[in-house]
Formats: C-alpha cells, structure tokens, sequence
C-alpha cells in the first residue's frame, strides 16, 4: 500500500487534530423516527467493512502499530489515526471517540479504493 496523501497540509510537518466528541459525524443514518436503522461503527465493525472491500493486513492495523501502514489504535483515552512509516508516526489524527476515528480511517481507505480500485 502506498503512503496515502497527507490529511491536513502537506508540507511534511506532523501535526495533530484533535475532533470533537460529536457522534453525529460517525452515524450512517440518525434514527429519529424510532425505527431503530442507525448504524453506529466501531473497530470490530470496521474489520469487517475493509475485509469485505478487500483490505487486508498488508494494508491497515487496527490495535497496533505497524510500518508501512494506515493504523488505528487507542492510546489512553485517545483514538489515533495514522500512518506508519520508517518509525514515524505521519499525518496522525486524534480523536476522542472511536466511532470517529473509525469512520475517519474508513473514509481514508475508501478514497483510496474509489482511486485504485477493488483490491481483490
């Protein structure tokens, strides 16, 4: 998998973005109606979205960190996103949430599969 491009910026700095606690950013559907269709995501799910667009160890990490990577993991009461390269630690998210944080990482890897196509 190819370093994806840099979230925010591009000039090689790292930064950190801290998101607000907002749910709202990670539901498919708000369930106002009481029809119980809201979709909320977290790590479990998320495994199983990127298996099923062919994604793979080769590709992300999710609880550990790993080079060569997009990866999610919880440090404290953080959630980070971010992609690991020749020990660094580059374009890395924080988050507070990890329905956030998996929907960010979610979104990143869709782009690239909208980019580069089906991966199987």
């Amino acid at each position: 998998m190819s370093r994806p491009a840099p979230v925010f910026g591009g000039d090689g700095t790292d930064r950190t973005v801290r998101a607000s606690k907002s749910r709202a950013l990670c539901e498919l559907s708000r369930d106002t109606s009481g029809s119980g269709w809201a979709v909320r995501i977290n790590v479990r799910r998320l495994d199983g979205y990127l298996e099923r667009l062919g994604f793979g160890e080769r590709d992300y990490s999710i609880g550990r960190e790993v080079e060569n990577r997009l990866c999610l993991l919880q440090e404290g009461d953080q959630w980070l996103v971010f992609f690991s390269e020749r020990g660094s630690r580059w374009d890395d998210v924080s988050f507070d949430s990890e329905e956030v944080a998996c929907t960010f990482m979610l979104g990143l890897l869709a782009q690239q599969y909208v980019e580069e196509g089906p991966r199987r």
